[in-house]
């Protein structure tokens, strides 16, 4: 649940879905502990939103409504998940980030869609990563 903190154990929201994770393997998780880690992300796998592009959900919309006027860039997820299993937020990086203007690019970015301390999984944690062949190497595939 976004812009709140939710003791998973507690049985009062049985809608959301809390369950505990043991992953299958070696998760590679990014950390976003402040502007310049969502900075660092959104710059390193961008998607821009504008008025031009097209809006798929509400959210987006929102977003472009509420950042009216900036150039908004947010980290292309798919992108993000070729080399990351797992996207935690931090308590101090989600007040100094959630909703707030952070340059990034041309533009700015923010954080939204997710609540303080909380993991986003990218991939199903169960199952085992596949591996590509690189020039340096394999590495795992979401």
């Amino acid at each position: 649940m976004e812009d709140s903190f939710i003791d998973p154990d507690v049985e009062a929201f049985p809608q959301l879905n809390w369950r505990r994770i043991t992953p299958q393997f070696t998760p590679r998780v990014y950390e976003i502990d402040g502007a310049a880690a969502l900075a660092r992300l959104t710059e390193q796998y961008p998607i821009q939103l504008s008025d031009g592009t097209p809006v798929r959900t509400p959210y987006q919309q929102d977003l472009l409504h509420w950042f009216e006027g900036h150039r908004l860039y947010e980290p292309h997820w798919p992108s993000v998940a070729q080399d990351f299993d797992v996207v935690h937020v931090t308590q101090l990086a989600y007040l100094e980030c959630a909703y707030a203007l952070i340059p990034c690019l041309d533009g700015v970015t923010t954080l939204t869609g997710r609540g303080p301390d909380a993991a986003t999984w990218l991939r199903d944690p169960g199952l085992t990563p596949f591996f590509r062949s690189g020039g340096s190497g394999s590495r795992p595939v979401a």
